[in-house]
């Protein structure tokens, strides 16, 4: 709730958020969003918490308010040796996609 919570607060008001991690490789940045695969609740990650406690917002909206409608879109992309890859993709259809690195006067 620490990392998150202003921005999924933020996405369940109807703005949109980026979760973005960083770090070299092996550091942990794919635990921290996915988590593992084991039940413990130490061990889920931001993605599974985030999506609960939007779904859970979303719940208590339409018990108060039967007319609601809601739209969630998501999306899990990874920049890794300068190819961007739809996680979301199943293994069998992932695709790449180069990207062009720019930089700015500053470097």
């Amino acid at each position: 709730n620490e990392l998150v919570g202003d921005i999924v607060k933020s996405v369940a008001s109807g703005v949109n958020g980026t979760v973005f991690t960083y770090g070299q490789t092996s550091s942990g940045k794919t635990f921290t969003m996915r988590g593992d695969d084991s039940k413990s609740d130490s061990s889920i990650g931001i993605i599974q918490l985030a999506a609960k406690e939007i779904f859970d917002t979303i719940q208590k909206e339409k018990s108060s308010n039967p007319n609601c409608e809601c739209s969630v879109r998501v999306s899990y992309t990874e920049i890794y040796n300068e190819e961007l890859r739809d996680l979301l993709n199943d293994s069998k259809r992932k695709t790449s996609t180069s990207l062009t690195i720019r930089e700015d006067k500053r470097g």
